[in-house]
């Protein structure tokens, strides 16, 4: 009904195409994801990747991939911590983060970059639900080093999965990311 009443709003279309995504209709909500972009939604393509990995992992798991199987919920821990951060819920999201990371392997090159990407993701994640950013280590409070520790562990496997990576696999989008994101990771005080 939204749709209707504002047809030309990108922001309209990213949402309708969320709630389908989230509700388990990637099939339907890739044409809502593509009509924000048409509208010049920047996260639009965004939501057309996620729902092509989605489908994608489904039409391998029809035909006998469990490997693709296991993808998928991997895919589906990464958008759910992207929606609890939405919500507000930065816990939630490192849960769906982990569970994320258990779920990918790292035989592949495709494989160690997403796994890097979210280790990176959960660790920001980390850093802003205790604040972590702009403060001296050694002002921590408990929870806050606690939290710190889990960012530099993190981190070291996003190093150390970033270091088996070829120039072409930093072509694709996490790997973009990862490219220009862990020169700060060096340098951040929480690595020391």
């Amino acid at each position: 009904k939204t749709t209707v009443l504002a047809p030309e709003n990108p922001d309209v279309w990213l949402l309708m195409g969320d709630a389908l995504f989230y509700s388990g209709h990637p099939d339907q909500a890739i044409h809502s994801y593509e009509k924000a972009g048409q509208l010049g939604a920047e996260k639009a393509a965004e939501g057309v990747e996620k729902c092509r990995h989605v489908l994608n992992s489904r039409a391998a798991s029809r035909h006998g991939n469990s490997g693709a199987v296991q993808h998928e919920r991997a895919a589906q821990h990464f958008n759910l911590a992207h929606a609890s951060i939405r919500a507000g819920d930065r816990a939630e999201a490192v849960q769906h983060y982990l569970k994320c990371m258990e779920l990918v392997g790292e035989a592949t090159s495709g494989d160690r970059t997403f796994k890097a990407f979210v280790a990176y993701q959960c660790g920001v994640c980390l850093l802003n639900q205790f604040q972590l950013q702009g403060v001296d280590p050694a002002w921590f409070s408990k929870p806050q080093k606690q939290a710190a520790s889990m960012v530099k562990d993190l981190w070291g496997t996003t190093l150390r999965l970033y270091r088996t990576l070829q120039p072409a696999d930093l072509q694709s989008e996490h790997g973009a990311l990862l490219r220009k994101h862990v020169p700060a990771i060096l340098k951040d005080p929480v690595m020391r």
